[in-house]
């Protein structure tokens, strides 16, 4: 409970008795339980949060993920800072182009980047999400560090280009069949040895004859 005590004076401004008002703070204190378990999560949880109210690009809140990947505090983050301080692909031609959009579909997922403190560019994953409360209208964005994933991404293609560059010099003869037979890969090797084209053998498929010539 909450207690608060008014003293009640007499004409001579002598206290002659003191009310107690007290209030049950049961339910106040359950909600701010509430608000701090929440607080903590999104504190504790690895993607960058976001908040922006109205049309304003400036951030009203930031969880200690945002702040940890940028290098700024919370206080800064939210004491004047928005979404052109942090992303440098980003124009107010293109956020006043956003603001009808996220409206309209509620939800978007786009790639772009961030700045941090030391300048240092960094790839993300940006998840919007527009929503009303109280009558007043929000974009909350979820980030997510994709660095890790497109170092992936750029390993796996020169994999890729590594072993279409192996496979097309190998004199050795190379062919691909999927489920039904029909060819899916020739290297020129095999095309050479069939006296044909790399395409017309996989026009052709497999199926005319089921018969492969084993070449010179």
């Amino acid at each position: 409970f909450e207690v608060r005590h008014v003293p009640e004076r007499d004409a001579r401004g002598t206290v002659v008795s003191v009310p107690g008002i007290a209030t049950n703070l049961e339910d106040r204190k359950t909600a701010e339980r509430q608000l701090y378990l929440l607080n903590y999560a999104l504190d504790h949880i690895g993607e960058g949060i976001y908040l922006m109210e109205g049309d304003s690009p400036r951030f009203s809140y930031v969880n200690e993920g945002a702040a940890g990947a940028l290098g700024f505090t919370k206080a800064e983050l939210t004491g004047g800072m928005g979404v052109f301080d942090i992303d440098p692909e980003w124009t107010p031609e293109q956020w006043a182009a956003f603001l009808p959009e996220i409206q309209r579909v509620r939800q978007m997922t786009i790639e772009t980047v961030h700045r941090t403190r030391g300048g240092r560019i960094t790839p993300v994953e940006v998840t919007g999400n527009y929503f009303e409360f109280e009558g007043r209208a929000y974009n909350m964005a979820i980030v997510r560090d994709i660095s890790e994933r497109r170092a992936a991404e750029a390993e796996l293609r020169t994999r890729e280009r590594s072993f279409r560059t192996l496979v097309e010099n190998t004199p050795d003869l190379l062919v691909r069949w999927d489920r039904n037979l029909n060819r899916v890969f020739v290297n020129p090797a095999f095309a050479a040895a069939q006296g044909k084209s790399v395409e017309d053998l996989l026009a052709g498929g497999f199926g005319s004859g089921h018969h492969v010539e084993a070449g010179p």
